[in-house]
């Protein structure tokens, strides 16, 4: 269902328009400390990048100028204090980032945005919206909520469109009245 009203969905992301994707990078920490991003090899043939261009990076508020490479796959080598900010101190070997690319004239650019901004963005493209104001969703109606988003949609789909998590088809138990015919059978 969401599929239908993107561009398309790769192996790298989303794409959503002719020069945007939504792409998910995945940065390795070198041993000297400088960082390795690499995406797959699909965001490269979509936008049509050349073996080598210029690529400016803003994320965490630095911006960066350096080499996006397209051979076996789309890289580009970051420096260390870039590096030390994306792993903030973490010990894992890699990060896994959704980056948004586009593809100006002569170069692209990679950043980041904020993550709710770009599911607001997904959802509008989709059929179905978040219905706001409701406190107390329909379900007979088709209504389902969402716990973690806490939004309600009218949707079939059983999962979350924004989150991904299970939606909720069916009201909560109503634990106080449950607690008061415990208590009465009780006396």
């Amino acid at each position: 269902m969401l599929v239908a009203k993107l561009t398309g969905i790769r192996s790298y992301g989303f794409r959503l328009s002719e020069n945007l994707s939504y792409a998910r990078f995945r940065v390795y920490r070198d041993r000297d400390g400088n960082g390795r991003m690499k995406t797959n090899k699909q965001l490269g043939m979509d936008l049509g990048l050349d073996r080598s261009c210029r690529a400016v990076l803003y994320l965490k508020g630095v911006a960066y100028s350096g080499t996006l490479l397209y051979d076996g796959c789309v890289r580009m080598h970051i420096p260390r204090d870039i590096t030390s900010t994306i792993f903030n101190g973490s010990e894992n070997k890699y990060v896994d980032l959704w980056l948004m690319v586009r593809k100006m004239d002569g170069y692209v650019e990679i950043f980041e945005s904020g993550q709710r901004r770009i599911d607001d963005y997904i959802i509008e493209l989709s059929f179905f919206n978040p219905i706001t104001g409701l406190k107390n969703p329909r379900y007979s109606e088709g209504y389902r909520y969402c716990s973690s988003c806490r939004e309600v949609f009218l949707t079939i789909s059983r999962n979350c469109p924004r989150c991904g998590s299970r939606l909720r088809s069916k009201p909560k138990r109503n634990s106080r009245q449950h607690n008061k015919d415990g208590l009465e059978s009780l006396l």
